[in-house]
């Protein structure tokens, strides 16, 4: 059986970190993000790839998740295409395989 995996998540904020990529930072609202996970932006280019997830906590100890993008044109195209308060719509690349 396949079926497509798909994840939803909030954006709360940006950055870029030096040899890794773009970030974007936020609460995941469903589904599990992974490394090749396609999020279409709906410009152009309209998809950016998942180059890796990682989680952290803010001060508050809450958990925070960061998605990172390694090819993202900018960070000034991904906050204008993903501003603060919208969703990331993530998706596998190809279905999976149960």
């Amino acid at each position: 059986m396949s079926d497509h995996e798909s994840a939803l998540f909030e954006v709360t904020d940006h950055f870029e970190i030096t040899g890794r990529g773009v970030v974007v930072s936020g609460h995941l609202r469903s589904g599990r993000f992974r490394k090749g996970m396609l999020v279409h932006t709906g410009d152009d280019p309209p998809v950016l790839t998942v180059s890796g997830m990682d989680i952290g906590s803010t001060p508050e100890r809450k958990t925070l998740y960061a998605v990172v993008f390694r090819d993202a044109p900018s960070l000034e195209f991904v906050k204008k295409v993903f501003p603060v308060g919208s969703m990331l719509h993530g998706e596998e690349a190809q279905p999976v395989d149960r």
